[in-house]
Order: structure tokens, then sequence, then C-alpha cells
């Protein structure tokens, strides 16, 4: 726990999780363990791990007003709100002194336009006497949503003479003053912003709007143009470029900038919407179609696409549907205006604030610690490829072992494996060949020295000797688990490297917001890829409990574009290895691409909690909305 603790100060997250990984499992019964990790994984924007870990905590000690807040706070994110604001009120109950509390809820209701509930939290914070200038900046904000511009600017302006550097206070102001109109005195905050730091994204971000409302639609591209150059998986930032690519007519560009949106936030009813006035625009009726079908299933009260529908509907004859949905259209008029249900409409609120929410990240790696950002870092999203087994394994490299005491099939006691590139010692190897034919000359040969022959051919890349061995060592025992399973990895990997020569890769599972397929058709039709397949079906049936088979086996089948068939391999393999990061992480992928999010980002945060990396990266490009 102590190593854990120091990892966390130091901001070592990766580090500091594996070591309350230790911790729990040597104390489970203790809260602190989970409690920690949970705050390790916030940092790390794992949000939905933090709420796991925090509530875990909970559950063995309920007795802590923070970790209710932290999971509050988690929650918020994950836009749980109705959660989120369950823990508020059970921290405040807990602790009514503690101002973070009240300033953390009154932000959340800002984002429900609960401007009074969020100006009454703010003062409840000043009461405290808590020491944060933003109180007054998101009591400024909740005043200007009730329109009271002139008492927000003063509460800004308060928080501007403590600090005139604080670049929050001025792009609020900044906002403030745009709905007043007072657009030269708007550009005056955000520009003061740009100059004290010119990354400064929301200050961009903002003035680009304000050059849209003049028209300027090139200052606002270059604007927009560079906030997506710091944060590349700011949903927002592609959401308004789209908009303002649509009002300059360019449609091909506003579509792939409403392709991404949906890309990083596939439940937006907003994306599908305007996408499908693009589409329509470009004279693509039956893609509008869809795209308003789909923001009709997602939020089947959104009058606007259903008047749209209508419309397209009765160019394409279909006159029947095109008079259903006018009517629908204006029956949720009708009952929207007439409407006076208050918890019917706070919930719709927070159902439609789900439905409309977009990532709003502007950050970057600037943190401190090695890791303290690792989830910023651009990654090519790909399958964590297949394990193999080696003969040297190299001493600085992960290894992996599989025991085999127990098992038939085998030759010795473990099987030693890796799933990365080794730096070979190709005079090592030969030396080692060398004396195995030696061996051979004299013995005969067992299966097993003709198992490792295959092996070392294979790790110099001599593919064409690697198999005949192979072949020779099955002739001589057909039961031997470890030469069906290096055999289907040889033969993998020579097919991966002739598809190089042919332009074609390894798969990679390509998340796109139109759902087509990118698998290589080449490789998903060639028979060589079966062959593979039955060598990894031939050890299963041999050793059903060699999880790495079922690993690599599931990497074939998703190549053979056989999403559900990888899935069930995936989980078979999980379930020899409940604490398999690999097949967490690849499984998580095939399940991203399939739009399973919620299933998905749960094994993100597994597998980045048992240590890939590039799960807090994935997460944040798609987990996070």
């Amino acid at each position: 726990m102590q190593l854990g603790k120091y990892e966390l100060r130091n901001g070592n997250f990766t580090q500091a999780i594996e070591k309350f990984n230790t911790a729990i499992n040597v104390e489970p019964g203790l809260y602190e363990g989970y409690y920690l990790r949970g705050f390790a994984k916030y940092q790390l924007d794992d949000f939905v791990g933090a709420e796991q870990d925090f509530s875990s905590a909970i559950n063995i000690y309920p007795f802590l007003e923070e970790m209710f807040f932290y999971r509050a706070v988690m929650r918020d994110k994950l836009l749980n709100i109705a959660g989120a604001l369950e823990d508020y009120q059970k921290a405040i109950e807990m602790d009514s002194t503690d101002g973070r509390v009240y300033l953390n809820r009154a932000i959340t209701l800002l984002s429900l336009n609960q401007y009074q509930a969020a100006i009454n939290d703010c003062n409840q914070t000043i009461r405290l006497r808590m020491k944060d200038n933003n109180i007054y900046v998101i009591r400024g904000a909740a005043k200007a949503g009730l329109k009271n511009y002139n008492d927000a600017i003063l509460d800004f302006n308060k928080v501007i003479t403590r600090n005139p550097k604080n670049v929050f206070a001025h792009i609020q102001r900044g906002i403030v003053w745009t709905s007043m109109e007072k657009k030269d005195s708007a550009l005056n905050d955000f520009n003061f912003v740009i100059k004290i730091d010119s990354t400064n994204g929301p200050a961009l971000f903002q003035r680009a709007f304000l050059y849209i409302q003049d028209t300027k639609y090139n200052a606002a591209l270059a604007d927009l143009n560079k906030v997506i150059r710091l944060a590349p998986y700011n949903a927002s930032a592609y959401f308004n470029r789209a908009i303002l690519k649509g009002a300059m007519n360019n449609f091909e560009g506003a579509l792939e900038d409403y392709n991404k949106v949906l890309t990083m936030n596939s439940n937006n009813i907003q994306g599908y919407y305007n996408r499908g006035g693009i589409n329509y625009k470009m004279g693509n009726k039956k893609a509008a179609l869809k795209d308003y079908d789909k923001a009709i299933e997602l939020y089947p009260r959104f009058a606007d696409a259903y008047y749209n529908r209508s419309l397209i509907e009765k160019e394409l004859n279909n006159i029947h549907a095109s008079m259903e949905d006018y009517k629908k259209s204006e029956a949720l008029k009708h009952a929207d205006n007439t409407s006076n249900n208050d918890s019917i409409n706070f919930s719709e609120g927070i159902r439609l604030m789900q439905l409309t929410s977009l990532s709003n990240d502007f950050e970057n790696n600037n943190g401190n610690g090695p890791d303290s950002r690792i989830q910023y870092n651009h990654i090519d999203i790909a399958p964590q490829p297949i394990f193999c087994g080696t003969l040297f394994p190299d001493k600085n490299k992960k290894v992996r072992v599989y025991d085999t005491r127990a098992r038939r099939h085998y030759y010795g006691d473990a099987v030693v494996l890796i799933n990365n590139e080794e730096d070979i010692d190709k005079k090592k190897i030969e030396q080692k060949i060398t004396q195995l034919d030696s061996i051979i000359a004299k013995t005969g040969g067992t299966s097993s020295n003709y198992t490792e022959k295959a092996m070392l051919y294979s790790d110099i890349k001599k593919y064409n000797e690697s198999i005949p061995t192979y072949d020779k060592a099955i002739s001589i025992d057909s039961s031997s688990a470890i030469a069906y399973f290096s055999r289907a990895n040889t033969r993998f990997k020579a097919l991966k490297l002739q598809h190089s020569f042919d332009d074609q890769t390894e798969t990679q599972v390509t998340l796109s917001a139109n759902g087509k397929n990118t698998v290589s058709q080449k490789n998903a039709f060639d028979p060589s890829y079966q062959l593979v397949l039955n060598d990894y079906s031939k050890t299963l049936s041999l050793d059903s409990y060699f999880k790495y088979a079922w690993f690599n086996r599931a990497n074939v089948k998703l190549i053979m574009s056989d999403y559900s068939g990888a899935l069930d391999d995936l989980t078979k393999a999980l379930a020899c290895d409940a604490e398999f990061a690999e097949a967490y992480y690849n499984r998580a992928l095939i399940l991203l691409f399939l739009k399973d999010f919620t299933q998905a980002c749960t094994d993100l945060s597994k597998a980045g909690e048992l240590g890939v990396v590039d799960s807090y990266n994935v997460m944040k490009r798609y987990c996070n909305k």
C-alpha cells in the first residue's frame, strides 16, 4: 500500500495501480486499496474503473464523505447525473461543511440548466469561506443562464480584479459579452487569453464562434483547425467545424467532420440530425433518412427530426409515412409547449443532455509525472498481437509462462511465450539448430526435437523450412499441443509477411461512424487462414485450458470477419484466466467496432488496471463522453 501511495504522489499512476492491485489481492477487505486505486484511475481519465473502485470502497466502508464526493464526480463525467446528484447529497449529509461538494454540484446543475439551484450552491460555498475564485466564475455563468448578464459580469470582474490573468474568468466574461452583443468586448477577452497562451483551446473555440457570428468564416476555420490540432479528440470542435463547413458549402468536409463526431459520440442525436441535413444537400436522400431514423430511435421526442424526415418521404412519394411523421412532429411540438410537469421536464432534460453531450476536452499531454497524461498520447489502435512460444526469451521483455506440469500433450514443465518482437541473436539460434541437427542425425529425433527446430526457424523468419519441420514433429507425435500451436503461429506470421508485400496487413479494428467494415477482403478470404484456424482448434481439442490458443484463434477469426466467434474465443480465454489483460483489450476493441460501448469501456478499464496502458488512450477517445 505504501509503495502505491509513493507512486501516486509522484504522478506514476499506472505503477500506482499495479501496487494497489497487489495490496487488494493481499487484503481484499480493506477499502483503502480500492479508494486509492480509483483515484489513480481518475487521474488517467478511466472514469468507468474509478467509479467501480469508489463503489467497492463504499461497499466495504460507507462512512467517508470524500468517497461519495469522488464517486459523484465520476458519475457526473459518465453522465449518470441522477447517481451523481444522489452521491453529492449523501456527501453533504455526512459533512455539510465541505465546499467542494457544493461547488461541484453547482457545475453539474449548471450543465442541466438548473441555474438558480447552481447559484444557491455557489452561495453556500461562499458562506463556507472556501477560497476558490472559480466559485464566482461558476455563479456568474449561472446568472448568465438566467440572463442576469450585468450581475454575471460583476462576478467575473471580481475574479479578474483579484487575479487579472485568470483565463477562466476572461473566457466566461467573453461568452457573456457575446450574449450581450458586445462583440468588441468579447473579442478583447478572448484575445487577451490567447496572447497569454496561444494554445488555449477554449479561448480559440469561443473566438471562432464569435467569428462565425460575424461571418468571418476563414478566421473561424483557422481557430477551429488549431483547436483540433491541439485536442484531436474534441468532438465539439469537429461539430462546430462541420457546421462552419456546411455554411461555406463544403459539404464533403462537413460530412467528414460529422462522421468524426459520431465516431467519438455515437449516441449524439444532433450529430445524426445535422449529418442528415448534409446528406440531403448532397443529394443522398437515403443516407439522410437513415440519419433521421437514428436520431428518432435515440430520442423519440425529436420533433424536428420527424419533420425533416416527413419532407424527404414526401419527395420519395411515400405520402402516408410523410403525413404520419408530420403529424407526430406537430403533436410533439404542442406537447412540449403545454407541458408543466417539472419532474418530467427534469428527467427529460437529463436524457436529452446525455444524447446531445459532446466530448469537449481541450487538454493535451502536459502533466508532470512520467505517465500522468498517458491517455493523451497518440497511438494506432490495433489488437494486441498473438502469443508465440520462445526458446530464448529476452530478459528485458515481458514473458508469460504457461505451467504444463499437470497437462498432457506437452514435452516440458512450462511453455514460455511472448507477444512482442524480440532482438534475435541469429548466430545463437543457428548454433542451436546445428546442435538439434546433430541429435536428430544420431537418434532419429523426437517430436520435441523437430518442434524446437521449427520454432527456431520461425524466429529467424525461415518459414518455408519451419512448416515442414513442424509437419515432421506432428507425424511423430500427432497429439503434441505445442507443435500444432507453434505451427499455427508460424503460418500466421508467414501470411502476415506475405500480405505486407501485397499492401495487405493484419486486420486493424477501425472504428468508423458509418460502421463500414474495413477488414481486408483479401485477408478475409485467404484460405490459408483456415489452416491457421485448424491448428489452433486442434491445440484446443488437446488442451481446452490453453488460454493463449483461445486468444490467438480470436485474432484469426477477427481477420476472417468472424466477430462473434472472436468475441466467444476471447471470453473463453478470460474464463481460463480472469486476469488476462490482452484478452480484455482485444475484446474491448471488437465491442467498440460493434458499438457496444458500455461493455467495451468496462473491458478497457480492466485491461488498463492489469497493465495494458494503451487502454487509457482508447478510453479517452471512446468512453469519456
